[in-house]
């Protein structure tokens, strides 16, 4: 009878397992699955990135000094402000000022040269020359034209023996010598032409050369000029004096230098890893936080550079680029040399479709989600846009108020019924 009994409570319990394990196993895709789940909405997305840097004025000058010259006077020091145009220093200019003199001594003498050239007296007595020798040439043309007419005459009265062969031979010498007289005359007209512009020539010859001279000169003293008021340094910008190791008296050396900041043009710098500095546009705009500064500033990217290279110093192989952010407003508590953090807005979409990123999960088909539909869920693939690593742009696939599964289990499957849990 006990025999009995224990095979019968065997039987039992295997009975009792075998119901458990068909329950568990055959009656599971009818259990709900327990999920959270929010609504599809309409809203603003904007995607960023942050990135690391320093502040540095943005317009800054570096006066370089010429040694080995005596400080006259300084006029700032170091901390000071200062307006573009302002003194700075004074250095000794005596030297120049001497070869100035010089110059200027020469630029006189050689405009006297040239002003007795175009004045000379020897011009003119060629010139004179020239026009009797042109008048005696047109005398004779004159008196020769007419001994040649009388002798015309005069040989028609020889043929007709109205005057003696004696008469008429005088009238031909006196032809003759005419011409010989003539041709003299020619000669020496062409000589006094020759004479006038071999003068002339060499004149301007001579002023061409002391007009060199004299612009050679007036190039030197521009020069010189431009030298002393070198040795007046002025500064170019608004700005801070940061560096100046003038002292009066004293001989500047090769470290000598003037730095001026412009106090009211800032910019952030920051090396962007390459994957980043590819989404990174000139015109975006930038929320600028300084370390220590409760402000916030605002900016614009103005520069990305073109050569990427690898910092050494981070220890990273990857490409960085320079970017240079331009800040809007400053206040006097930023200063150069400021470390921060900068915010740039990469883009910014209004009114979109969004759902939070872990209702998204992806297969081989693309970007899906899972729809509530009454109590179970319908699998569902969309297309999506813009994120922020929060929330994500849906293009197409749901519509508004349409609810989603928060973090799908795996377990969750297309048509499984669903329990929703706050």
């Amino acid at each position: 009878m006990k025999i009995i009994n224990k095979k019968t409570i065997t039987i039992f319990i295997v009975v009792l397992l075998l119901i458990i394990a068909y329950f568990l196993f055959f009656t599971r895709d009818e259990e709900s699955v327990e999920v959270k789940t929010m609504k599809a909405y309409t809203g603003d997305i904007e995607k960023t990135l942050e990135i690391s840097g320093s502040v540095k004025s943005s317009d800054s000058e570096e006066i370089s000094i010429q040694p080995n010259l005596k400080v006259l006077k300084t006029y700032v020091r170091e901390n000071d402000y200062v307006s573009s145009g302002d003194l700075l220093a004074e250095l000794e200019m005596d030297d120049l000022q001497t070869s100035l003199d010089k110059a200027n001594l020469s630029l006189q003498q050689l405009n006297n040269d040239l002003n007795d050239i175009s004045s000379s007296s020897q011009r003119s007595l060629l010139i004179n020359g020239l026009e009797k020798s042109k008048t005696n040439v047109e005398n004779l043309e004159s008196d020769l034209e007419n001994a040649e007419k009388d002798l015309k005459t005069s040989k028609t009265l020889y043929e007709n023996d109205a005057i003696s062969e004696k008469e008429y031979e005088s009238q031909i010498e006196l032809v003759e010598n005419l011409e010989n007289s003539l041709k003299t005359a020619l000669i020496s007209y062409e000589d006094a032409q020759l004479n006038l512009a071999n003068f002339n020539s060499n004149e301007e010859k001579a002023k061409k050369q002391l007009e060199l001279q004299i612009e050679s000169i007036k190039l030197d003293m521009e020069s010189l000029e431009r030298s002393i008021s070198e040795r007046k340094i002025y500064s170019n910008i608004d700005g801070i004096v940061t560096d100046f190791n003038l002292k009066e008296g004293r001989e500047t050396n090769n470290s000598s230098v003037i730095n001026i900041l412009n106090s009211s043009n800032y910019e952030f710098v920051s090396l962007v890893p390459q994957e980043d500095a590819v989404l990174i546009e000139e015109g975006q705009d930038v929320e600028i936080r300084i370390d220590g500064l409760e402000n916030v500033y605002n900016g614009k990217v103005a520069k990305i550079g073109k050569n990427a290279e690898v910092d050494q110093s981070s220890g990273s192989q990857t490409p960085k680029i320079e970017v240079e952010i331009l800040i809007n407003s400053t206040d006097n508590k930023i200063a150069s040399g400021y470390k921060g953090d900068a915010v740039i807005s990469i883009e910014n979409l209004k009114n979109v479709l969004l759902i939070r990123n872990e209702a998204i999960k992806i297969d081989s088909e693309g970007s899906y989600v899972f729809i509530k539909s009454e109590n179970t869920v319908k699998k569902t693939y969309i297309n999506t846009g813009l994120s922020d690593g929060y929330i994500t742009v849906v293009q197409s696939g749901i519509s508004r108020d349409e609810e989603v599964v928060l973090n799908p289990p795996e377990e969750l499957n297309d048509g499984n019924i669903i329990t929703v849990i706050q």
